[in-house]
């Protein structure tokens, strides 16, 4: 069975932690954010391809869209 640390227990660990380590992970942290970004960026890019090529959207410029979602 997975164990789930609670948030503040976490920051109590990372409090205990020497200055370089509490930099380190904030680094490992920001790096694996980014890296999940990118995975979420990816999937919606693909939908959107998806999308494009069964014709549910299309083209329209920037004005089309500002008026469209003002509607």
């Amino acid at each position: 069975m997975e164990h789930v640390l609670q948030f503040g227990d976490i920051v109590e660990a990372a409090d205990r932690l020497t200055l370089d380590e509490q930099e380190e992970l904030v680094e490992i942290v920001r790096k694996r954010m980014i890296a999940k970004r990118r995975g979420e960026l990816l999937v919606d890019i693909e939908e959107a391809e998806r999308e494009y090529r069964q014709g549910q959207c299309g083209v329209m410029t920037a004005n089309e869209a500002v008026d469209q979602i003002f509607s």
